[in-house]
């Protein structure tokens, strides 16, 4: 991406900041759009990161599930996840509404808060606004915004801007952008990424995801935070049907940043109803 793209992005982003509310939605617009597309799911699943440079792992347990409400037109997701980072334990909680307005429009709406662990938000809101467009209605955009507050003094407001195309194939691409900005400091942070997404629903789903830029606040310790670095990910999901009902999902993650490598496997099973 030249410095002329990645300066009218920082602009676009920038005034959306400055003239909206913060927050940005936890999901990616593929995973909304994965989740609108399938029944309701219960999913339990384990963690394990191995992180270089003399870090502790890193290990988790989570149970999410997705429940279609009797009006069909709003979901309800709720998560909770006790996970074990740099020596200490922390449980978040979360749940989030999605609500498909008409065959245009469809949004969602998020909260999240945490006991313990002081790499775990103390509180967070998301927000996302999505679009269809074309006569196929195959290209989604979405807006999203979102407020993080952190357990030492600092805070993120961010905003993302994301589009999603479907092709006749079982292919989607997407393609996003997103600017956070944390206090104190006012210390601005961009980052890019794009994910191919393969697959179908009640069969096999595969996403190949890469995001780089920058960060603005990454706590190491409860009284350490690295400040104002670069890093990349690299995620691969595989979520497979067995049958109609239930079936497997598969998480590799590989995160670079200066301090540190960290090599992630997520596995889970889930049950469709």
């Amino acid at each position: 991406m030249t410095d002329m793209m990645k300066k009218t992005c920082s602009a676009i982003l920038f005034f959306c900041v400055s003239a909206l509310p913060a927050a940005l939605a936890q999901e990616d617009a593929s995973e909304q759009a994965l989740a609108l597309r399938q029944s309701g799911f219960i999913e339990f699943g384990v963690s394990y990161d191995n992180l270089s440079a003399g870090q502790s792992d890193w290990n988790g347990q989570f149970v999410r599930a997705n429940i279609p409400l009797s009006n069909a037109r709003d979901r309800l997701d709720l998560e909770i996840a006790s996970q074990d980072h740099f020596d200490e334990r922390g449980t978040l909680l979360s749940a989030g509404i999605t609500r498909v307005f008409n065959e245009d429009w469809y949004g969602r709406l998020a909260f999240g808060a945490s006991s313990g662990g002081f790499f775990l938000p103390d509180w967070r809101v998301d927000a996302s606004i999505s679009r269809k467009w074309l006569a196929q209605r195959n290209l989604v955009t979405t807006l999203g915004l979102g407020y993080y507050d952190a357990k030492d003094e600092h805070s993120d407001r961010n905003v993302s801007l994301s589009m999603l195309y479907y092709f006749e194939s079982p292919l989607i691409l997407e393609l996003g952008a997103r600017l956070n900005r944390s206090n104190p400091g006012s210390v601005d942070a961009e980052r890019f990424f794009g994910a191919i997404n393969w697959g179908r629903v009640k069969d096999r789903f595969v996403t190949l995801k890469f995001e780089t830029g920058e960060e603005g606040y990454q706590l190491l310790t409860p009284q350490v935070a690295a400040v104002n670095f670069d890093s990349d990910e690299t995620t691969l999901i595989w979520r497979e049907w067995v049958d109609d009902n239930y079936g497997f999902n598969v998480r590799l993650q590989h995160y670079s940043n200066p301090f540190y490598d960290r090599d992630g496997l997520e596995i889970s099973l889930f049950l469709d109803f």
